[in-house]
């Protein structure tokens, strides 16, 4: 459920109690969209969830009778406030380790003869950097020729 939030679009550039609100609409259009079988963008598109969470737009009667009884349900209000912080710029040690990154894998590019981006993404590369283990390059076949 959490990289779903992480990849609802705009959900990091809203204020928190704003994101706390778009966490539970999230996860509501999700159980919705689950137990329809339709993809949750089908049901809710990202903009509409934002406009709702942060008050720019209201749902409908219906929706917002939904909405409160899945909460009650539920109880949704978990803390992901920590996945939704926005990023830090990089610090001097971090900058010298993407760069070295970066040269490792424009060397791999050319040796594979493939594009340096389907490799590794620059924000994927500053998530590895940064310790996250879940990034491409720590599986599948990008794990076997990405060793630093």
């Amino acid at each position: 459920m959490k990289q779903i939030i992480k990849k609802t679009s705009g959900i990091s550039k809203i204020d928190s109690q704003s994101q706390k609100k778009a966490v539970n609409l999230v996860m509501w259009r999700e159980d919705t969209a689950m137990k329809e079988n339709k993809p949750s963008k089908w049901r809710m598109s990202d903009e509409r969830l934002i406009d709702y969470a942060i008050g720019k737009n209201k749902l409908s009667p219906d929706s917002h009778k939904n909405f409160e009884k899945f909460l009650n349900i539920n109880k949704t209000e978990k803390n992901f406030e920590g996945s939704l912080a926005i990023q830090k710029p990089l610090s001097v040690n971090e900058k010298l380790k993407k760069n070295q990154a970066q040269e490792h894998i424009k060397n791999l590019s050319i040796k594979y003869d493939i594009a340096p981006e389907i490799i590794c993404s620059s924000k994927n590369l500053v998530k590895f950097i940064r310790g996250d283990k879940e990034v491409s390059v720590n599986s599948g076949w990008r794990s076997k020729i990405f060793k630093l």
